[in-house]
């Protein structure tokens, strides 16, 4: 009887401990604020993130309740990125933010680093993280991008080069990365420069002629590209040509009638098997690349944020992202890399692409293992209509 009264005792006084020990709530989750254009001529490459970043949440679905992505309207223009960024920080406390193009990073870095907000960049311009603590770029440096370009025009004999260029900051980067990336012998004068809103190019023509050059650079915006090709037709002036990712756009493909076949640009590449989830899901391939880095940002936040610094500083989590460990993503294998000018980037595999039929294809897929990247095998189910987005009629 004894001992009976004494277990009771013993187990009654367990469930007072337990009823009385304070219950820890729920960790929240850590919740990112992604900057992006949904709207206006650029808004192809805002759901191209978008879409990324969603397919990342489902590939690691374990880890996606404890991170919640807040997606904002840039309509790739400083005043409304900043209006975003303000909305996120006021009504979420956000301390990550992610962002797309140099124009919205530009407004924003000096901002987030005086703030201390964690922000990652997809843009290519160094001085946007240069000597901050607070800001990285995800996407390689220029000068990545114009190596492919300079050593394919070398191999093919390639030494003077011609560059039409819009007035854009974006542009200006890769024509600084083609500089800094030119071979023995190789020359590069920039023909004309020519504004975002300029549709005759008939002065850049007549230059383009008399300069004689080996390549040309058709380094303008989408929205110029087919209009500069159909210019340069009707005067009949034929060069070997090249551009930036703008070409990826099968708007500016269809409305050359033709024109661009051929052209080469260097950009990132997504794996086969990412690209046949894509179009699965989405059935459309637009601006896939950057789809692409969006969905290997946010696998990067579930493996290494999520689970070990939820509720950890901007600079502990910039901090634990930023390790020097080469990551494997759909992108190929990249990792975090700080130069001696104070460049915090990502670098990525870049690659060569080229215009072949009404889109780019991989040019030189051993830039990257052939198992690892796509090799394009002419599936393609791009229709603008379907997503009722915009034709792109500016740039970066």
């Amino acid at each position: 009887m004894l001992l009976k009264s004494l277990v009771k005792s013993i187990a009654f006084t367990i469930s007072l401990l337990f009823l009385c020990a304070p219950i820890r709530a729920e960790q929240a989750p850590l919740e990112i604020g992604v900057i992006v254009p949904l709207s206006g001529p650029l808004a192809e490459f805002g759901y191209a993130i978008k879409n990324g970043i969603e397919l990342a949440q489902e590939t690691t679905a374990a880890q996606a309740s404890r991170v919640r992505f807040l997606f904002e309207d840039s309509q790739y223009r400083a005043q409304a990125t900043l209006s975003a960024y303000r909305h996120l920080r006021n009504t979420r406390s956000v301390k990550v933010v992610f962002v797309f193009g140099s124009l919205p990073s530009a407004a924003l870095a000096p901002i987030a680093e005086a703030e201390h907000v964690a922000l990652f960049a997809l843009d290519t311009e160094p001085a946007t993280a240069a000597g901050r603590k607070f800001v990285v770029r995800f996407i390689s440096r220029p000068e990545h991008f114009g190596r492919v370009l300079t050593d394919h025009l070398a191999q093919r004999g390639f030494k003077r080069i011609g560059i039409v260029l819009t007035e854009n900051q974006y542009l200006r980067s890769m024509v600084q990365g083609l500089q800094d990336s030119l071979q023995p012998g190789q020359t590069l004068e920039v023909v004309t420069t020519v504004t975002p809103e300029e549709t005759d190019f008939r002065t850049a023509v007549s230059r383009i002629r008399a300069g004689e050059y080996d390549a040309v650079g058709v380094l303008v915006l989408s929205g110029q590209i087919a209009l500069l090709y159909r210019q340069l037709e009707n005067q009949k002036v034929s060069f070997p040509t090249f551009g930036s990712d703008c070409f990826e756009s099968t708007t500016e493909i269809e409305s050359a009638r033709g024109l661009m076949q051929n052209a080469v640009f260097a950009n990132t590449a997504v794996s086969v098997e990412f690209r046949r989830e894509y179009l699965t899901r989405y059935k459309n391939d637009l601006q896939i690349n950057y789809a692409g880095l969006a969905r290997d940002f946010a696998v990067l936040i579930a493996d290494r944020i999520v689970g070990t610094a939820l509720e950890g500083t901007s600079a502990e989590i910039i901090n634990e992202l930023a390790r020097p460990e080469p990551v494997q993503g759909v992108t190929g294998m990249f990792q975090f890399e700080e130069n001696d000018a104070g460049d915090r980037f990502f670098k990525f595999p870049v690659v060569l692409r080229q215009v072949n039929g009404v889109q780019a294809r991989n040019y030189s897929p051993g830039a990257i293992p052939d198992n690892q990247m796509a090799q394009q095998d002419g599936e393609s189910l791009s229709d603008r209509a379907r997503l009722n987005l915009p034709r792109t009629g500016e740039g970066r």
